[in-house]
């Protein structure tokens, strides 16, 4: 019954009860531990038997005084076995590959240690890659930490990927975003700098009282409905132009660029 490497330090007790199903109220049980050293990274444990998956597994327990105590809320096999200390730490998150010098990188490692945005399995970043609107409405729900069991309205729900179908419920339920008019979600089509900047002005609950021209030299491209949201987001310091005084409204927006909206969106909460 033990793994190679396994020590017991107990005799074996097997508990039985005339009546199925688990204890309303735990049982304490104590157990008598065997004089043994153990190294600084070890501790006793009580552990029980687990049938269904041949192996020991701890409950726990408190040393003192010769005997280990624990709780349990069911019978079965139980003993003393010495196991291994849990990590005081998690491993540091590697730092991406591919965004040493990158204008961003500041955030974007701060915004991979912090979980908020992963990497991909080479170790890059990717951080000129297009955002979708599906992976922009998981980061900010990750930012935002919005309360879950939603489910969305949108005629595309089928479409939206499982991994994004809470995030993307989360934030249309939080009423960031509405889709389009033929109430759909397009959660595979990248998200335009227009897009980005409403729905960042929508998360930070902005006032969205100016409908004026922006100064961008490409303020033509700009549709007259995000105004608001721009001018909004603007006056907030969470969006920015570009090179040349433009603003490059349909511009896919990129994975960096991404983590720097949310940092600043992060900063005002």
């Amino acid at each position: 019954m033990l793994q190679p490497g396994q020590l017991i330090l107990s005799d074996v007790y097997e508990l039985l009860k005339d009546t199925p199903g688990k204890f309303d109220v735990p049982v304490r049980l104590r157990l008598n531990v065997k004089s043994h050293s153990w190294a600084d990274d070890q501790h006793p444990a009580l552990v029980y038997y687990d049938e269904t998956q041949a192996k020991w597994t701890a409950i726990g327990g408190k040393h003192s005084g010769g005997t280990l105590a624990g709780e349990t809320d069911h019978f079965t096999k139980f003993a003393v076995i010495l196991v291994d200390d849990e990590p005081t730490s998690e491993p540091p998150i590697p730092v991406p590959t591919d965004i040493a010098g990158h204008w961003a990188e500041q955030e974007i490692e701060s915004a991979v240690a912090k979980g908020i945005i992963a990497g991909y399995p080479d170790g890059t970043f990717r951080p000129n890659l297009p955002v979708t609107r599906a992976e922009f409405a998981v980061l900010l729900n990750r930012v935002l930490a919005l309360p879950g069991g939603h489910s969305s309205s949108f005629e595309d729900q089928g479409d939206i990927p499982a991994w994004a179908s809470e995030a993307v419920a989360a934030v249309e339920e939080a009423g960031i975003v509405s889709g389009y008019q033929d109430r759909s979600f397009r959660p595979g089509a990248p998200l335009s700098r227009i897009e980005t900047a409403a729905l960042i002005a929508r998360a930070a609950r902005l006032p969205l009282t100016n409908k004026e021209r922006t100064s961008f030299a490409d303020d033509a491209a700009i549709a007259e409905w995000a105004l608001p949201y721009i001018n909004a987001a603007l006056k907030a310091g969470l969006v920015e132009g570009q090179s040349l005084n433009r603003f490059n409204p349909l511009a896919p927006i990129t994975r960096a660029e991404a983590v720097v909206l949310l940092a600043r969106l992060a900063s005002l909460r």
